[in-house]
């Protein structure tokens, strides 16, 4: 072998493994080779191993051998297509399948949908199943359709098998899907391809699915999505159905939702239609469109409207181009074709022969009750605005200085006029004095001509008002300043000291930009200048900063009150802009001014809708903290004793805002002081604390919760869902019986909990663990549905289903995705919960998800010694090896004692004088005896078997085979244990198969001897088995998921033989 891996057919990827250059050729040659070595002799168990990753299943690089195998040791192919059914679909040859291979593939596949419904993934490919439907198996595969919940991707397989079949004309399979598509329980996306499978199935199939589409359309069938109606329609249209009675089976298609049917409207049936079907169609669609026009007709009519234009726009006359066009408008003549559509048809009325003139004429003669501008309108409409004012120009001049029809002069002249004097580059085109000519001859133009140049003029009159207005406005703005320079110049000196604040506040306003009159992009300091002019622009500044010294600002508590009712009356301008001149200016100025200013200037600040706080509240937070939380706190508690609902200034703050340690220190106290805040605002405070030390946190919260007024929806939810943030383990429980208790508890919670949930930290992990994320999707999902939004633009309500099971499923990915064993743990729990009914199948599947990326992750390729090794029989290459090795032991073993000639049966059974009593001996002596039968298998290859290993927490396996630096711990129970439904899950996988050295493989090993005194199975296995078969059979059952594949289950028939 590695002399042949270094020829030229093998690429090297790394140290001991090769690549094949004809991939193909190279899996079934491999294939071939392995599947005579196994004919040879050689352990199939073995040579899987090689095949398939820690669970069992196969390699993702070694399903096409392993496919290939199943068709090569076909004898075995129940042992075989257990590993991997749907990889043997797929990458094998199931049409070169014996039909006993084909009902076990089937038999696997449904198997595997119990353990993961969407196993398909996204591939719905339906060649390679074709083989699985052979007459041969009919039976099975009608019981399948007629019995299966379809709550899986298995019922696909079958249908998509049959819809590339060889199976015709069977009766009990046409009865079946005629039954199953007429069901209206069985979900429609299924009932929809039960259709491809019937036509199929048929040779003589248009009878049927006309039959079918009949009874859709006049009978109770259910068909939600349309799926039903747009495939039967596609299988029959235009061969078994005309275009004017497709038009009779069409229906409106279901609103928000894009699926097939929509399809089938919009493109597929002009597509499949030729040029005369689409004129049909043209032609009935007038009648069908009626007099309301209903909106979804035109998704088709806009499509045949365009496949007619732009395939026959050369040969097309000119009324079949207008009644082209004229299915496209609406009952108010607007035109429905989108603008991705808009321009092919533009395209051809531009191109070619100048047939947009033509048609101008013609539908000018076809409604001559209109006048130009109605014309205009409507043909504007129908043509998609095509027909330009320049090109319209151009075209109607041309036309009436040729040899115009005289019935039509009048209205193309209208029309003229009309776009040349409202087209800026008329001129450009045609001078006055052109049209003036066309008038000269012909009074009634001349009286049109003269209509327009008055309206020309009337318009230029407009613009003279428009210029007149602007100059009113630019003198009344002058007037203005001029009025403010002369109040300035009268008072000066109430300015100078502070005193005549209501001009200081009307200029604080400029100063801020507040009016909408004011040159934007000027700086405050022009603003201000332009207003109060150079020379008074000091003095402003110093009335400003002096104005802080009179007694003009409202009190704190005036401010609180004023702004909890909306009133914005205080002078909160002139405070801002005084102080921070005054702060400018010298910031030690700020601190000495009077205590009742400052506070009114926090008062005013807390108020204020700007997100960025000014220096000098910065500066005051920093030098005089104490002042500004006092105040603060006064602020707050005068809001709270007027109001539970809000408080001003009190928001999430961020790390770096001045406030947020001041709010810090006062949130605590106001969280136990006041207990009826409302729940938005005891929300926005719990989060405020969120940097409070967790023990601070969780001692405040346990205060808050023994307090009263709880009572009001969600308040105690709130509090609950905060404290399972910090301690989940001390908190999961009551938030549990609060979701229970109260049912719009679930909002809060879930808004609460939903907060970076799946943020990922600087190392790319989650920053909240994966049991802290199981802990969140099982609140959630005992209360929230599995529900998807199928399509659709809607309005988001805060309290949204849709994106709460949007959420839940990015919990689950995060498991999926993640291939720890804690996220093992995790999804199986999950799976395994009842309460979460509704999510057991997507559980389900990403558990099953979860197997395969975590196999692909872990998988290692032996090298090629090892390989060596195991295909001739000898030294096992791993530890899965080792335990495949020992099962083809424990097999020979089991063998014998029940069927050689030494009757070792009898070995496990206490004798009195020779013979046999009905007590079994016991389980040490059974494992005593085990111990000696199996090491002389083994000792030929240097495998050491032990009894008693030590693993964890120093717990003993009852054997432990050793090979090298492996290790496969078996674990003995007899039928009547105790734990003999436990030691699988409790013994063997949590403490012995987590050794690195058995690579989480092990054996769980039962004596059959008669099933007397054995304990109750759990409800999942059902009844006693009363068979070391169906013991087998029964304890598979119980083998915790995660160890599937690894975990081997043996069980050794000691009975008794029965007389």
């Amino acid at each position: 072998m590695k002399v042949a891996a270094r020829r030229r057919i093998f690429s090297q990827l790394e140290e001991g493994r090769f690549e094949p250059k004809h991939r193909k050729i190279a899996e079934f040659l491999a294939a071939r080779y392995l599947s005579k070595r196994v004919r040879g002799g050689l352990s199939l168990n073995r040579v899987m191993t090689l095949l398939t990753g820690f669970d069992g299943k196969t390699a993702p690089d070694l399903r096409g051998v392993y496919a290939w195998l199943v068709t090569l040791l076909a004898g075995s192919a129940e042992k075989i297509i257990k590993h991997d059914p749907y990889g043997a679909v797929i990458y094998g040859d199931t049409y070169s399948w014996t039909p006993n291979t084909k009902l076990t593939a089937l038999r696997e596949l449904k198997n595997l949908s119990k353990q993961d419904a969407w196993f398909r993934q996204s591939d719905y490919s339906t060649t390679e199943l074709g083989g699985l439907a052979d007459l041969k198996i009919v039976t099975p595969i009608v019981e399948y359709i007629d019995h299966d919940p379809c709550d899986s991707h298995f019922m696909s397989i079958i249908l998509g098998s049959l819809s590339v079949g060889t199976i015709k004309d069977n009766d009990s399979l046409t009865k079946s899907l005629l039954a199953f598509i007429k069901d209206n329980s069985k979900p429609n996306h299924y009932r929809d391809k039960a259709i491809d499978s019937l036509k199929a199935s048929l040779i003589d199939w248009s009878p049927t699915l006309l039959g079918l589409l009949s009874d859709l359309h006049f009978s109770t069938l259910i068909d939600n999505e349309n799926y039903l109606r747009g495939n039967l329609i596609d299988k029959l249209y235009p061969q078994f159905l005309s275009p004017t009675n497709l038009l009779g089976f069409l229906t409106k298609p279901e609103s928000g939702y894009y699926g097939t049917y929509m399809d089938l409207l919009i493109h597929r049936i002009a597509k499949n239609s030729g040029i005369s079907e689409l004129k049909e169609l043209a032609a009935a669609s007038v009648t069908w469109l009626g007099d309301r026009k209903e909106g979804w007709k035109f998704k088709l009519t806009n499509s045949v409207s365009i496949g007619l234009i732009t395939e026959n726009y050369t040969e097309c006359t000119i009324d079949e181009l207008l009644a082209w066009l004229d299915i496209n408008l609406d009952e108010y003549q607007k035109n429905t074709l989108n603008s991705n559509r808009e321009n092919k048809v533009r395209q051809k009325l531009l191109s070619g022969e100048k047939k947009i003139l033509q048609l101008l004429i013609h539908y000018i003669k076809k409604h001559e009750d209109k006048d130009h501008f109605d014309i205009m309108w409507a043909f504007n409409s129908l043509t998609l605005n095509t027909y330009t004012d320049s090109e319209i120009i151009k075209d109607i001049y041309e036309y009436l200085t040729s040899e115009p029809e005289e019935e039509l002069k009048s209205k193309l002249f209208n029309i003229l006029c009309s776009r040349y004097f409202h087209t800026l580059n008329a001129l450009e085109l045609l001078a006055i004095e052109d049209i003036e000519q066309l008038t000269e001859q012909d009074t009634g133009l001349a009286l049109i001509l003269a209509k327009f140049n008055y309206s020309n003029i009337e318009h230029q009159g407009w613009r003279a008002k428009d210029i007149k207005r602007q100059q009113k406005k630019i003198a009344d703005r002058e007037k203005r300043v001029n009025q403010t320079k002369a109040d300035i110049s009268s008072k000066e000196e109430e300015l100078r000291v502070g005193k005549e604040v209501d001009l200081l506040q009307y200029l604080a306003m400029i100063w801020l930009d507040r009016y909408s009159d004011l040159n934007h992009e000027y700086s405050p300091e022009q603003r201000l200048k332009e207003e109060v002019g150079e020379e008074n622009f000091e003095l402003i500044i110093e009335g400003w900063k002096n104005s802080l010294n009179d007694n003009s600002f409202n009190t704190l508590s005036q401010i609180a009150e004023n702004h909890l009712e909306g009133k914005t009356y205080y002078r909160a301008t002139l405070m801002e802009v005084a102080i921070a001149q005054l702060f400018e200016s010298d910031p030690h100025e700020v601190i000495n001014l009077p205590e009742e200013v400052l506070q009114a200037a926090i008062g005013y600040q807390l108020t204020s809708f700007e997100n960025d706080k000014p220096a000098w509240f910065i500066y005051l937070t920093s030098t005089h903290k104490e002042f500004v939380k006092n105040t603060v706190h006064e602020f707050w508690e005068i809001q709270l004793d007027n109001n539970n609902n809000k408080v001003s200034g009190l928001y999430k703050f961020t790390k770096e805002d001045c406030l947020y340690p001041i709010a810090l220190e006062i949130i605590p106290e106001l969280l136990v002081k006041y207990f009826k805040i409302s729940v938005e605002l005891l929300t926005t405070m719990l989060s405020c604390i969120s940097k409070l030390p967790k023990k601070k946190k969780l001692e405040l919260i346990d205060l808050v919760l023994k307090r009263r007024y709880l009572k009001e929806t969600g308040k105690k939810a709130t509090i609950l869902a905060f404290a399972f943030e910090l301690s989940p383990i001390d908190y999961i429980k009551k938030l549990q019986t609060e979701l229970r208790n109260n049912e719009e508890a679930k909002w809060v919670t879930y808004h609460i909990l939903s907060s970076n949930l799946l943020t990922e930290g600087d190392d790319g992990n989650k920053v909240k663990s994966v049991e802290y994320r199981k802990d969140v999707f099982n609140l959630l999902g005992t209360k929230f549905s599995n529900v998807y939004l199928t399509g659709g633009s809607r309005m988001v309500p805060r309290n949204d289903s849709y994106d709460v099971a949007r959420l839940l499923r990015s919990i689950l990915n995060s498991f999926t995705e993640d291939t720890s064993d804690a996220a093992t743990l995790v999804l199986e729990k999950l799976s395994n919960d009842k309460n979460l009914g509704e999510w057991q199948t997507e559980l389900r599947s990403g558990l099953a998800d979860h197997f395969r990326k975590k196999r692909e992750a872990f998988f290692t390729y032996p090298d090629v010694t090892k390989v060596v090794s195991t295909l001739a029989d000898l030294e096992p290459a791993n530890a899965s090896d080792l335990k495949a090795l020992v099962v083809d032991c424990l097999k020979e073993i089991a063998s014998e004692i029940r069927n050689d000639n030494s009757n070792k049966y009898r070995w496990f059974w206490n004798t009195i004088k020779g013979k046999l009593t009905d007590e079994h001996i016991n389980e040490n002596d059974s494992r005593d005896i085990l111990l000696d039968l199996l090491r002389a298998k083994l000792k030929h290859l240097d495998i050491v078997v032990e009894p008693e290993a030590y693993y964890v927490e120093e717990k003993r396996a009852d054997i432990a085979v050793y090979y090298k630096n492996m290790k496969l711990p078996i674990e003995i129970k007899r039928d009547d244990h105790q734990k003999i439904w436990t030691a699988a899950a409790e013994q063997l996988e949590k403490q012995y198969t987590r050794d690195p050295a058995s690579e989480g493989n092990g054996i769980y090993l039962l004596f059959w001897f008669d099933g007397k005194g054995m304990k109750k199975p759990p409800s999942k296995v059902g009844d006693r088995p009363t068979s070391s078969d169906q013991l087998k059979t029964s304890i598979d059952l119980v083998i915790p998921e995660r160890a599937i594949g690894l975990i081997e289950s043996f069980v050794i028939d000691a009975s008794k033989p029965k007389k």
